[in-house]
């Protein structure tokens, strides 16, 4: 089970259930969050931390490893909405401050973890890799507007309910008029949270396992709460027939096809540049990637063994002669779709930073 979360306190999103066990919660805050049942488990996976909070209380509790987290937490966490469902807890060394090397209390700060969504509203990418080997489906929610998927004139949500199936297939994306002031103000809020999931959804490869399901906004979903009985069970249906329309319309062949020409003539662009890199000759002001590799005496990152140095030199090497190949007869995409096969960060990056200091290392001198 993956999932998102958002910390606002540190402006960033998590993968759940965590892979660092640095978070800590307090007793007296999840007791007000979850039910007894929850809290019992909990309790007993949990290990005491030795931690006084600024009422005198000491309550604190490392969070169980990820195996152990139970999933009303994952989806607490993943669901906290701002303004209707209250944020949930933790607690963190602040690394960034010079005191928290030596665990001072008072770098030991609370962060408010809230709705993935306001920074990843649909992250299926967490099931993917380059190339699939099992299929991933999504069900992604979006406006109901009869001049783009047609009337559903007998009600039985005949064009509320798509897969793409033809590469042409919700490709074009569609413009949404604002008007007023609280109406620009959403439009940068959704635009600053979604823009990433929707162009990736657009994508060949990727499309093909995303079914639409569309609402009348007016009132079905979103924050339409008070919805009755009669509107509950149609969406009911529409869900069971998002199920209905992948069993029959998705073929897997053919989602690999996509993905793979979607993802190879990228790649093979991007060996084409690693090997222009990798084969510039020396200068006087800069040694050549080779040298990079095996002879340079770093200052970041400086673990990296000889042996290792040299198995890295060898791989990039290989694929700088695959690269170099590749400029000689290149692979033109067979779409007009532009990716990019680029390096960024995991949400699942350690707050600590890439070489955390030792808890029991005092801070060097001057810092």
């Amino acid at each position: 089970m993956k999932s998102v979360t958002t910390d606002l306190s540190s402006r960033r999103p998590y993968e759940l259930p965590f892979g660092d066990r640095v978070h800590n919660y307090r007793k007296s805050e999840f007791e007000r969050l979850f039910p007894p049942s929850i809290m019992s488990y909990l309790l007993k996976e949990s290990k005491p931390r030795d931690i006084v909070g600024p009422d005198g209380v000491r309550d604190y509790y490392q969070l169980p490893p990820a195996r152990k987290l139970p999933v009303a937490i994952i989806a607490r966490m993943s669901l906290s909405f701002p303004g209707l469902i209250r944020g949930v807890p933790l607690y963190r060394y602040d690394y960034s401050l010079r005191a928290a090397a030596r665990r001072d209390p008072s770098t030991h700060i609370r962060c408010l973890f809230s709705d993935g969504g306001i920074t990843s509203n649909f992250p299926i990418h967490l099931f993917d890799g380059l190339l699939p080997g099992r299929p991933t489906f999504g069900i992604s929610l979006a406006s109901y507007d009869p001049r783009r998927h047609g009337e559903d004139e007998d009600g039985s949500g005949g064009s509320r309910v798509h897969l793409p199936r033809r590469t042409a297939e919700g490709k074009a994306t569609p413009v949404y008029p604002v008007k007023g002031l609280l109406g620009f103000v959403g439009a940068i809020l959704d635009t600053a949270r979604n823009w990433q999931d929707t162009l990736q959804s657009q994508l060949h490869g990727y499309s093909e396992r995303i079914v639409e399901v569309r609402l009348d906004d007016a009132k079905e979903g979103g924050l339409n709460l008070d919805m009755d009985g009669e509107t509950v069970n149609f969406l009911s249906m529409l869900g069971g027939k998002a199920g209905d329309v992948v069993l029959k319309n998705f073929d897997f062949n053919e989602h690999r096809w996509r993905r793979a020409m979607t993802m190879l003539p990228t790649l093979s662009e991007s060996l084409r540049k690693l090997s222009n890199r990798y084969m510039e000759p020396a200068t006087e002001r800069r040694i050549d990637y080779p040298a990079i590799l095996t002879e340079y005496d770093p200052t970041g990152l400086v673990g990296v063994t000889m042996a290792d140095r040299l198995a890295l030199n060898e791989l990039t090497q290989k694929l700088a002669a695959i690269g170099a190949e590749l400029d000689r007869r290149p692979i033109p995409p067979p779409s007009s779709q532009k990716v990019d096969l680029r390096i960024t960060a995991s949400m699942d990056t350690n707050p600590r930073g890439a070489n955390p200091p030792r808890p029991d290392t005092p801070p060097a001198p001057n810092q």
